[in-house]
């Protein structure tokens, strides 16, 4: 047995944390996994997302009780999540402060520029912080801060990154968002739009 992708799971926690109930089960993913994106398990519960391991199956619900109002985290060990974690953080309007975020400039694209440019089409905003913040070390922490507000669509650039389209689309649970150069999850996750169609999204964008 292969176990599943899960970066590609983060996408259905952006989608739990921002329902009001939610039973999302995800097959082929393991408690005791290897890989280090497995990390959104404890990740998300401050968003109010619970993980439950039943069955063969991973069961995402949501717990109001977990939620927190200030989010910290160093992703260092799992920078694929940062933007699955970014989305979820302003769709919700949690303050958070991310750290272990070199990598991410060095990815498809820029990931905190691409970040911190689609996210403020949104009214949430990516800023880094003063090196005061982190005075023992020369690591850059980055605060994420504002709402997403239900408003006129917006379009999203997805900067040839398929990670950009499939952390961005779950926003249209809160409010409408035009993706634009769906296509790019091929790289990764081919069924990603039909997955999303399968639970009732219903997604408008340009190829």
């Amino acid at each position: 047995i292969v176990e599943s992708d899960w970066s590609a799971a983060s996408y259905h926690y952006i989608i739990a944390a921002f329902s009001d109930e939610a039973d999302i089960r995800l097959e082929g993913l393991f408690e005791d996994s290897l890989q280090g994106d497995s990390a959104i398990v404890k990740i998300a519960e401050p968003f109010g997302v619970k993980s439950t391991f039943k069955d063969g199956q991973l069961v995402l619900t949501k717990d109001a009780s977990l939620k927190k109002d200030i989010f910290e985290y160093d992703f260092l060990q799992a920078p694929d999540l940062a933007q699955s974690v970014a989305v979820m953080a302003a769709g919700l309007g949690t303050y958070s402060v991310f750290t272990g975020l070199d990598t991410l400039k060095i990815k498809e694209t820029d990931r905190i520029t691409a970040l911190k440019q689609e996210l403020e089409k949104l009214q949430v905003f990516v800023s880094l912080l003063p090196a005061k913040f982190s005075p023992k070390s020369k690591n850059e922490h980055y605060a994420i801060n504002g709402q997403i507000p239900s408003e006129d669509p917006v379009e999203i650039e997805t900067y040839k990154d398929h990670r950009m389209a499939m952390a961005f689309a779950p926003i249209a649970a809160i409010s409408s968002i035009r993706i634009l150069k769906p296509q790019v999850v091929t790289k990764s996750y081919s069924n990603y739009w039909k997955d999303l169609e399968t639970l009732g999204f219903t997604l408008d964008y340009q190829n």
